[in-house]
């Protein structure tokens, strides 16, 4: 075969690979914006619906579709931080082939101690990253990573108002009472206690004390009022009422002041 022979076959040669791979490329970068398109539609227009019930973050399950045309393999992480406390961290992985499409699961983040306790009394700003890896078997992956910040809490709020009214109680001490309203925005009831001591400036002298247990059922406001006891020794003046109320542990404490007359 002379040499004009060959060169059909050798053209045939290494033109058909590179055709073959100029298809794959094509089909794969497709896919990629394809998919890609996919995760904006998502992230714009269904984006996931963040939950907080008190004790976990939820973040609920969105259906995502893969119109590429390669086996698609989603990998979600979710993080979640208050401050400078180090970030709770969970993920998720779903197997999407193509033309399909599939529902997550809800992704569920425990809070820990420190954020709750942050968030159970105070407002508080929780940070939470989601990051979504899509790798486009076997060849390319895609990162997008997105970063929210949301405001929550206080999951229980608590208001005081002290009576103008001071009666006798006995030889030695008087009563008052300070009457409270506690909202419980947590889905479960809450057991706590109330203490409220009577001092003068910041001397370390107590001259008046009450105590009362609380207990307010899930998405509750309950009314209350706690008798203080004070020492009819007390010489008149103004004097700092401190309130701690303790739930779960953790203690939010209110000053207040009145005029013993």
């Amino acid at each position: 075969m002379n040499k004009k022979g060959l060169i059909g076959p050798l053209k045939a040669f290494f033109i058909i690979p590179s055709l073959i791979s100029i298809i794959i490329l094509a089909t794969f970068a497709y896919s990629a914006f394809k998919i890609s398109e996919d995760m904006q539609t998502l992230l714009s227009t269904q984006a996931p619906n963040i939950s907080f019930n008190g004790t976990h973050l939820i973040m609920g399950g969105f259906m995502l579709k893969n119109h590429g045309l390669y086996p698609l393999s989603l990998k979600i992480t979710f993080n979640a931080s208050v401050n400078n406390s180090k970030p709770e961290i969970v993920s998720q992985s779903i197997e999407i082939p193509p033309g399909t499409q599939q529902q997550m699961r809800n992704i569920t983040l425990h809070i820990n101690e420190t954020m709750l306790q942050s968030a159970l009394m105070n407002e508080t700003t929780l940070i939470f990253g989601m990051q979504f890896e899509l790798y486009i078997k076997p060849l390319m992956s895609i990162t997008i990573r997105n970063t929210t910040i949301k405001k929550i809490g206080p999951l229980v709020n608590i208001s005081y108002s002290i009576s103008n009214k001071i009666e006798n109680y006995n030889f030695t001490h008087m009563k008052m009472m300070i009457s409270y309203n506690i909202t419980n925005r947590l889905p479960q009831s809450i057991n706590g206690q109330v203490q409220v001591n009577i001092v003068k400036g910041t001397e370390m002298k107590t001259y008046g004390y009450g105590e009362s247990t609380i207990n307010v059922p899930a998405n509750t406001i309950v009314h209350g009022s706690i008798p203080v006891f004070i020492q009819k020794s007390i010489t008149p003046g103004t004097y700092n009422v401190i309130i701690t109320l303790i739930i779960n542990g953790f203690k939010k404490t209110n000053t207040l002041s009145i005029q013993i007359p």
